[in-house]
């Protein structure tokens, strides 16, 4: 990021400012579905298409939402929303997901310069799919899930999991969602907070920093 002087001088303290936060970054991590992975909406756009036409939408986000907590196992999930022989129907699921454009490429130069995690709702069983498929483990530590931590974004305790094991101070922290109550949380907590934007948002907060295609975090931290 430059500073064309001949910014307005209030304009060229927030830019400062902004860089100022940047400099003290050690690890960037990423929310996977909207931001990894190029969908964001995992029931309505993913799952619903693939389910009986008389599903109803309202109790499979219920049951989603116990199911990402660990309140309920898959099969449980499964059969609440009336599919009892799942594993052909959950396989097309998981592989219906792929990485967002430019993903290797930005990676791979964000790598030389900062420690990268994962910070996502996901249920335990699909986390490990998913890890399978994109392996993951190749460029992300820690990867905290709620499936596994029994709790979610945008609870803080979350985010005090993922600052437990990365071993960092929350001000050494970039984290990327494409949802600004995600995002809000991780600014109280004191991280940097960078916003995906894809769908039209109303809410109150305002990130540190804006993107709208994953490529421009190449600019951002200059890799």
């Amino acid at each position: 990021m430059t500073i064309d002087a001949g910014m307005p001088r209030r304009d060229r303290a927030n830019s400062l400012k902004k860089m100022n936060k940047l400099s003290s970054i050690k690890m960037v991590s990423f929310d996977l579905f909207g931001v990894i992975l190029s969908e964001g909406h995992l029931i309505s756009n993913v799952l619903m298409p693939l389910l009986p036409i008389a599903s109803d939408k309202k109790r499979v986000k219920l049951l989603y939402e116990d199911y990402n907590i660990g309140l309920i196992n898959e099969m449980d999930f499964w059969n609440g929303i009336g599919i009892r022989y799942y594993q052909e129907l959950r396989s097309v699921f998981i592989n219906s997901f792929q990485l967002e454009k430019d993903f290797e490429s930005v990676v791979k130069g964000l790598k030389k310069k900062y420690q990268l995690s994962i910070l996502s709702n996901l249920p335990s069983n699909w986390a490990d799919e998913l890890e399978k498929k994109f392996q993951f483990e190749k460029n992300f530590n820690p990867r905290v899930f709620s499936g596994i931590s029994q709790c979610k974004k945008p609870q803080a305790k979350i985010y005090q999991r993922l600052l437990k094991q990365s071993q960092l101070k929350a001000e050494n922290i970039a984290f990327i969602d494409d949802r600004l109550e995600n995002l809000q949380t991780a600014y109280e907590l004191g991280m940097t907070t960078i916003y995906f934007q894809k769908d039209r948002e109303n809410h109150q907060y305002v990130a540190d920093y804006q993107i709208k295609q994953f490529v421009e975090l190449r600019l951002l931290f200059d890799v």
